[in-house]
């Protein structure tokens, strides 16, 4: 099975996150707070994903951005992982 994600809103995910925390685990996580061009990551970005503990694939997802070291405040974007299988 393979997922792709579809963008939603902080609702969707607070909401999914609030009523299953104790049953996830994170199943990526990225923080580079200053950039690292050494991973081809230019500005600031943070993302975490999570999803059911003993799944194969995350369920939810955060991103965080920001355009500058010297901005202010992190633009948040935020994903529902949506399952599909390939067809052969």
């Amino acid at each position: 099975m393979k997922w792709k994600w579809k963008k939603t809103d902080k609702h969707v995910c607070g909401t999914i996150y609030r009523e299953h925390c104790e049953d996830f685990s994170v199943f990526e996580s990225c923080t580079c707070p200053e950039g690292n061009p050494q991973l081809g990551v230019m500005n600031p970005y943070i993302l975490t994903s999570w999803g059911f503990k003993g799944s194969d694939a995350p369920l939810i997802k955060c991103e965080q951005r920001k355009d500058s070291r010297h901005q202010e405040t992190w633009d948040n974007e935020y994903f529902i992982a949506i399952p599909y299988e390939d067809e052969d």
